[in-house]
């Protein structure tokens, strides 16, 4: 019982699931077993978490599942154990493990369900569509984003998240594809203000528009943004990826890799997390350690490995380590991903990445060694 009312706790700090309370889920569970188009059609469930506690010698193991009660059908299923004599030492970490592999779970299912639907959507699931579309972070699913999020505010102009999900787009698009524009910065600031304003207490609003006022270059405004998502709900891994994002361009590198882990224990390998683990190897970089850099960019490149952006860091990295044509191959995987990128605009994003860094300059210089040797 006690393991079950601290994960209903855990996961009802999240800002991903709505959780329902177990009181309304006891009457629809009959001779043990749960009523499941009881419980989708009475309480509008979409996912059932399942499971039991054992124990075997002297181990203790949960078994859990996760359901599709609108389907039945079985989307997830892990065991996690501890030794008995540990179990009370570990009993919130082992409940921080299970929330924390569930609420990724859900999320890939939820994402999965509304990038399918082409009706009929509400304002929500075309920004989680927006989100779905930002996993890899191209030319062409920056502007499919950006269809969704104008979709959302069409269908409801007052959507706070729906206009952070767009200012967020917008900063990105400046950011990598525009020279300095004190217009259309402020345009872009404007709009994540004006998200802001609309949900100022919505944390799951407050990173997007941390991300674009940090993008075009307010990073100490993105931060306080992004701390005020993380102290309304703790569980916000995206207020701590926000946050990293610009501690590490006010070369707060220290903190910025600390949010980052946090954010990853939050969310184990969510699809986003390739971000964090790319602006980590920033961070790292900002501070001369590129050995720590290339381990968190050979994560980015299993999560993402179609994507230009680690390639290019992973290029630089082995450049800096003397190992040129290792360097080549990732700068010719880069050129290939992206053929119709040029270098001037390459140079654009990591002058930005690396402004106020020691270590920029050289970065750009074995860039623009690399784009020649390849």
């Amino acid at each position: 019982m006690e393991l079950t009312e601290d994960l209903i706790d855990n996961l009802s700090d999240g800002v991903d699931l709505n959780v329902k309370a177990r009181s309304a889920v006891m009457p629809y569970i009959i001779d043990g077993e749960p009523d499941i188009d009881g419980m989708s059609s009475a309480l509008g469930l979409r996912f059932l978490l399942q499971g039991n506690v054992r124990q075997r010698g002297g181990t203790v193991r949960v078994n859990t599942q996760l359901v599709d009660v609108t389907k039945g059908d079985l989307l997830w299923s892990q065991r996690f154990q501890q030794d008995e004599h540990a179990l009370d030492q570990f009993h919130d970490q082992l409940v921080s493990e299970i929330a924390a592999k569930l609420r990724v779970q859900a999320h890939r299912h939820e994402l999965a369900r509304v990038l399918v639907k082409s009706d009929n959507l509400t304002s929500r699931e075309a920004v989680f569509r927006g989100l779905g579309a930002l996993r890899h972070m191209t030319a062409i699913t920056l502007m499919q984003a950006m269809q969704e999020a104008q979709l959302a505010i069409e269908l409801d102009e007052n959507y706070g998240l729906a206009h952070a999900l767009k200012a967020g787009i917008e900063g990105i698009i400046y950011n990598q594809t525009m020279p300095d524009n004190e217009a259309e910065v402020s345009r872009i600031r404007d709009l994540a203000n004006r998200a802001i304003s609309l949900d100022p207490d919505d944390p799951a609003l407050l990173p997007m528009a941390a991300n674009a006022l940090t993008t075009v270059g307010f990073p100490e405004e993105g931060l306080a943004a992004a701390r005020r998502a993380v102290q309304l709900n703790e569980k916000s891994w995206q207020g701590y990826q926000a946050c990293g994002m610009a501690s590490t361009l006010l070369d707060e590198c220290d903190q910025a890799i600390a949010y980052f882990d946090h954010q990853q224990g939050l969310a184990p390998d969510i699809a986003l997390s390739w971000i964090s683990y790319d602006w980590k190897a920033c961070a790292f970089i900002r501070m001369g350690d590129w050995t720590r850099a290339e381990e968190a960019t050979d994560i980015a490149l299993r999560l993402t490995p179609d994507n230009a952006a680690p390639h290019i860091a992973k290029a630089i990295i082995r450049a800096q380590f003397g190992e040129m044509s290792a360097g080549e191959s990732h700068m010719r995987r880069t050129k290939e991903v992206e053929p119709d990128i040029p270098l001037e605009l390459w140079m654009l994003r990591f002058s930005r990445a690396y402004i106020g860094s020691k270590t920029g300059a050289q970065y750009l210089r074995h860039l623009e060694t690399l784009w020649a040797a390849t």
